[in-house]
């Protein structure tokens, strides 16, 4: 098992150092072709921050972990609200924009119900996987159009000026990104799956905890730096805005790509947790900004869920 463990930190730190470069090089590629800030805030780095799910499930998905695909999902987007913003709102208190609370939030809860519904008869298949990506499409267009028509112009970031870019350059760094993904991807994928072999517990609940931690490396990467640059009103919109293409866009590939078969109930735990933690964002939004008690909060959230995880649910598998 020794082994499986190094496989899996390996992993992890392919995936970090991947998603970074493929979020900086993709960015930084589709500003030397004259795509907006907002154009590549709304469909790059949405996407980019999510490539790690995507690439670890359809990993897992042809491999038949079915279980760790799913769990991975829910795992995730339960760490990028618990852990990534409670960490995030200790950097610095996190600003909070209405459309997050009137649009993205109630639309990533439905989303949530959408995949709990689907999965209930224990089967997402190829048709469910089309409408959850169709859905996400629709969410995009219509994100973009709606942030297009109230704020026209986003000024570019330092970093972001097409005259100090290399294009060669950002090609490199993002096919070194999606290199680096790939094997950490793989890495992750089989060293988790020996270790849940090992210790007799479900694929499930490596994919909710250990794999979804990796996956969300690059949202706490992208959140942390947009606080400490002051930008703490984007740090909630990429939470959100990347729980929704975990579900959608994620899920919904990894499912045309193989359908996903588990045991019906066998998700219920993760499900009804990343329901309670999405509707936690409510009254800690009311007042328009995340405190750093609330972050504290967060994190307390999140740790008596994995808490729950390895002292309730894993026993439970077991017995």
């Amino acid at each position: 098992m020794a082994f499986s463990l190094v496989l899996v930190v390996v992993g992890l730190i392919g995936l970090y150092f991947g998603g970074d470069l493929l979020v900086r090089g993709a960015s930084r590629i589709a500003t030397t072709l004259g795509l907006s800030p907002l154009a590549i805030g709304l469909t790059v780095v949405a996407v980019g921050t999510s490539a790690p799910e995507l690439l670890v499930n359809s990993l897992a998905a042809f491999r038949g972990a079915n279980g760790m695909a799913l769990g991975n999902v829910i795992g995730s987007n339960i760490a990028n609200i618990g852990l990534i913003l409670g960490i995030t709102g200790l950097v610095a208190a996190i600003t909070v924009q209405s459309s997050v609370v009137k649009r993205d939030i109630p639309i990533m809860i439905g989303a949530t119900l959408l995949v709990a519904i689907t999965t209930a008869n224990g089967k997402i298949g190829r048709i469910e996987g089309a409408i959850m990506v169709l859905a996400f499409i629709a969410y995009t267009t219509y994100t973009y159009r709606q942030a297009h028509s109230s704020q026209a112009d986003i000024p570019l970031d330092d970093d972001l000026d097409p005259a100090t870019i290399k294009r060669t350059n950002e090609i490199i760094r993002f096919v070194a990104g999606v290199g680096l993904l790939a094997v950490g991807a793989q890495l992750l994928v089989v060293g988790a799956e020996d270790i849940a072999h090992t210790l007799g517990i479900s694929d499930v609940v490596i994919g909710i905890t250990i794999v979804a931690f990796g996956t969300s490396l690059p949202e706490l990467t992208s959140s942390i730096t947009a606080a400490r640059e002051g930008k703490t009103e984007m740090a909630l919109g990429n939470v959100v805005g990347s729980n929704i293409a975990n579900l959608l866009l994620v899920l919904g590939v990894t499912t045309l790509i193989a359908p996903i078969v588990i045991e019906p109930g066998q998700m219920r735990f993760g499900f009804i947790s990343a329901l309670v933690f999405s509707l936690f964002l409510f009254p800690l939004a009311r007042d328009r900004v995340f405190s750093r008690r609330e972050s504290v909060l967060l994190l307390v959230a999140y740790l008596i869920f994995l808490a729950l995880v390895l002292f309730w649910l894993v026993p439970m598998a077991q017995s």
